[in-house]
């Protein structure tokens, strides 16, 4: 049990700190005017999908079994909080989907490569 509550706490943590670092670099070249605001819009999605896809593959190195309902209980926990903390929006929920489906590819791969899977 203490090794899941790690796994999940240190994707929680990578996906916290990444998040940090990209807002911090994002807001930084809108901050200098260096790029438009329609490229910072497509590289906050691009990274945030790269960000969970980090988180992912983290999250499954620390796992070893019972993949899929992790995946499931992580992916639930997500989604509550997108329909608690934001309004509804369509576009939005295909950007939480995204990230979703990224992490899931992550923690799948790695498991793949560690022949857990």
């Amino acid at each position: 049990m203490k090794q899941m509550l790690q796994a999940y706490l240190v994707s929680i943590f990578t996906i916290i700190i990444l998040s940090l670092l990209v807002s911090l670099i994002i807001g930084t070249l809108f901050f200098f005017h260096i790029t438009d605001t329609n490229i910072i819009t497509i590289s906050v999605w691009i990274l945030g999908i790269l960000l969970y896809a980090i988180a992912g593959i983290i999250f499954g190195h620390y796992t070893s079994s019972k993949i899929l309902i992790h995946l499931l209980v992580f992916s639930t926990i997500f989604l509550l909080l997108y329909f608690v903390l934001t309004h509804y929006n369509g576009f939005t929920f295909v950007r939480i989907l995204c990230k979703i489906l990224a992490f899931s590819i992550g923690t799948i791969c790695i498991q793949k490569k560690k022949g857990l899977l």
